[in-house]
């Protein structure tokens, strides 16, 4: 197993929270990359294949993975590879995770392509999309216009 290097842009300390017995943590978009905490084992990290200057950090999380990224010193992106079906804890995690990064503020559905959605917060600060299989990402406005 190789060594993983230290990126001094992403010295990860937030608690993270998990009111609603879901077992994933979660973050606040934007934090400053100082006051993140990584949540489980570092198994890789290196740069964005999209957007430059951008640094993404995978964690390994019960159930699956967590991917943060930081760009401009700020997380600007957190995504969830957590496999979990059909069940109550599948839908209790999904509500979970959309009331908190929508802080409040409606998800609009911008799309359905029968594999997942797509949506834009109403605010038009954040994004956010699911499969219904497997993952859900949160990323802010600004980074959609840098990795799309």
């Amino acid at each position: 197993m190789s060594a993983i290097s230290r990126s001094p842009c992403v010295a990860i300390s937030i608690p993270v929270a998990d009111v609603h017995g879901t077992g994933v943590p979660v973050f606040r978009l934007l934090s400053a990359a100082s006051d993140i905490d990584g949540p489980g084992d570092l198994v890789w990290e290196g740069p964005h294949q999209k957007a430059q200057g951008a640094h993404v950090r995978r964690f390994r999380i019960e159930p699956g993975h967590l991917l943060l990224t930081v760009w401009s010193g700020r997380l600007h992106e957190v995504i969830y590879q957590t496999p979990v079906g059909y069940d109550d804890g599948a839908r209790l995690q999904h509500a979970f995770l959309f009331e908190h990064y929508g802080e409040g503020v409606a998800w609009n559905e911008l799309f359905d392509n029968g594999f997942g959605k797509s949506y834009l917060r109403a605010d038009g600060q954040a994004h956010a999309s699911w499969s219904n299989v497997d993952f859900h990402a949160f990323w802010t406005e600004a980074f959609h216009a840098v990795k799309w």
